[in-house]
């Protein structure tokens, strides 16, 4: 599935269960991919906050940066960001029998990383830093 034009519609991708593939073409809005349960979500730009709200298997890959809380109550799936996260990222992660949630971004991450987290792997790589 393509979308194309994206400029800040909310919840894309919420709540699907099936494998299915989108690509965002464009700035998705707040809760993409929220309560996710297996599809890929291929965001060829920016996203804003709350990527991988509660999500629960599945793919999200950003090529750009991303905003505040994403990954919240995340419990399996993988986000990965190419560049830089906003505050919150991986509060209330956790890990469950065999869902080990993923989040890595490229760049760098702002306040609160990991805060209340409980289980699940949270990376940053740190790799556009200047200073």
């Amino acid at each position: 599935m393509f979308l194309k034009n994206v400029n800040g519609q909310r919840c894309i991708g919420g709540g699907i269960r099936a494998k299915v593939k989108i690509i965002v073409e464009g700035v998705p809005g707040n809760d993409l991919a929220a309560f996710m349960d297996g599809p890929t979500i291929i965001v060829k730009s920016n996203a804003q906050d709350c990527v991988g709200n509660t999500m629960n298997d599945g793919k999200v890959v950003v090529h750009g940066n991303a905003g505040d809380a994403l990954g919240y109550g995340m419990r399996g799936g993988r986000l990965f960001i190419k560049g830089d996260v906003g505050y919150r990222v991986g509060i209330h992660m956790k890990a469950y029998m065999d869902k080990n949630p993923v989040l890595i971004a490229g760049g760098f991450a702002r306040d609160f990383l990991g805060e209340y987290m409980a289980g699940g792997f949270l990376i940053v790589l740190g790799l556009n830093r200047h200073n």
